[in-house]
């Protein structure tokens, strides 16, 4: 975790999150906690707090998993998101379930300073730290395990974020002096190996140590704080500042420059938003010409959308960038010219071919104009490549509109697995199987689905999932 400001519970949480498939797993299986991930993902998801840019959800999810590719002996592919909050923080949670505050997004002036708060977080999940504090104080167990249930249990409830997170700080104020100073080390060793990822990913490490300057003096000086390090959970920012110029050398601390996605991101981020803190005010500071463009484009945009089209109508000719293209067809569609933008998608398309985003867009303005066919079939082919639960959305919509209804109830299931909704993905391929209009070959492969789906969930979880949602369901 990076600041004592931001979310108590994200601390507690991604402090001991474990990895799968060592000895001290033996009381939180692999399986477990990537299921537990899924569930935790899917209530920031139904929240509002949850930033579904597309733009802004590829660009983070791209960060992680460049990241992450350099994680050796990973049994499973981690997620990220975005929450809108303006305070500086990251977070980990089991299964690599990671989300990022816009915060922390505007707060960084380069892209290697998010990287390097993205990769700490990281080092948490692929350093078992949750495990590891379990095994650390056996007589933990309980608490721990029964923290992470009321977490899932408040999230069937339909519980807030917050409130989800004040039962996890719960959990920490019981934790003994031992274990605090446990967490301090897993913070520390993140630190360490979130600085080797940074290096292997082609980012300077030096955006590590410029972050955690900048924080230092955002909060005064350390002195300003009187508790002893010794009983914080986290190292202080000197103390990691100290720690990063320790490890850097002439290749590692190289400047970097900023990817043009990392610009459109924060422009969209801090106009969307309308943030005007001192603290983002200037955030074109360190942009490229191209950054700037785009971000005058996107303030335009508000007052005159003609002339906010024409800027990245031009942007697109110098730039060799999906997401300008994309952004285009989203001011065209807002302005009602919903032609244009799907004319400025397929050409985007050309230069992109089977980009999902992209692709999904089409397709969306596909349905408007009711070829459910065509998008079937350019779905079903992208499904193939990309797991993005959206495309299942959009598949599910179509086959309701030819009056598919066996196969518009597999599809809206496996977007709702796909964003950790169990009870939901399980209800919805109960309905297909009860549908008087299933032939044998369906329902072979739905109660397939089905079954892999109600067994990938313990006894005693699929039992609190199914009563908190309270649906009449014989099946279930």
């Amino acid at each position: 975790m990076i600041t004592g400001t931001a979310l108590q519970a994200a601390d507690d949480i991604s402090s001991r999150i474990p990895d799968l498939g060592q000895p001290e797993n033996r009381y939180f299986s692999q399986n477990l906690q990537a299921l537990y991930g899924r569930l935790i993902y899917n209530e920031f998801y139904s929240n509002s707090a949850f930033v579904k840019n597309p733009i802004v959800d590829d660009y983070i999810n791209n960060l992680g998993l460049k990241i992450f590719a350099h994680v050796s002996d990973s049994r499973y592919i981690p997620r990220f998101f975005v929450v809108k909050e303006n305070r500086i923080n990251a977070f980990a949670y089991p299964g690599g379930t990671i989300g990022v505050h816009t915060g922390l997004i505007l707060a960084s002036q380069t892209e290697s300073e998010l990287a390097g708060v993205v990769a700490h977080e990281i080092s948490h999940v692929s350093q078992n730290h949750i495990a590891r504090s379990i095994q650390n104080s056996a007589k933990q167990t309980p608490l721990q395990i029964l923290s992470l249930l009321a977490v899932v249990a408040a999230a069937s409830a339909g519980a807030e974020p917050d409130a989800i997170a004040g039962t996890l700080n719960l959990t920490q104020g019981l934790l003994a002096q031992n274990s605090i100073n446990f967490t301090r080390s897993q913070e520390t060793e993140a630190d360490q190996v979130g600085i080797r990822l940074m290096e292997k990913s082609g980012f300077s490490v030096t955006g590590f140590r410029d972050f955690f300057n900048r924080l230092a003096k955002s909060r005064g000086s350390d002195s300003l704080f009187p508790i002893p390090e010794m009983v914080m959970s986290h190292p202080k920012p000197s103390s990691r500042i100290a720690e990063t110029n320790s490890r850097m050398t002439p290749e590692n601390s190289r400047a970097v420059p900023n990817s043009l996605n990392y610009e459109i991101v924060k422009s969209l981020i801090a106009n969307e938003h309308r943030l005007d803190d001192v603290l983002y005010r200037n955030i074109t500071d360190t942009f490229s010409e191209s950054g700037r463009k785009f971000d005058k484009a996107i303030k335009l945009n508000l007052t005159n959308p003609d002339a906010a089209i024409g800027i990245l109508e031009n942007l697109n000719k110098i730039e060799f960038n999906p997401d300008i293209h994309l952004q285009l067809a989203m001011m065209q569609l807002g302005k009602g010219d919903s032609v244009s933008a799907l004319k400025t998608v397929d050409n985007a398309l050309r230069l992109f071919p089977k980009n999902t985003l992209l692709t999904i867009f089409r397709a969306e303005r596909l349905v408007e104009q009711k070829q459910y066919s065509l998008v079937i079939e350019e779905l079903s082919q992208q499904s193939l490549i990309s797991d993005h639960p959206k495309i299942h959305e959009i598949l599910a919509t179509a086959y309701k509109k030819q009056d598919n209804n066996i196969e518009a109830f597999y599809h809206i299931s496996e977007h709702y697995y796909g964003i950790g909704n169990y009870y939901q993905a399980m209800y919805q391929l109960d309905n297909a199987l009860a549908s008087p209009e299933i032939n044998e070959e369906q329902a072979r492969r739905i109660q397939s689905r089905y079954d892999y789906i109600y067994n990938e969930l313990p006894k005693k979880l699929r039992e609190q999932i199914i009563r908190s949602n309270r649906y009449p369901n014989r099946r279930l």
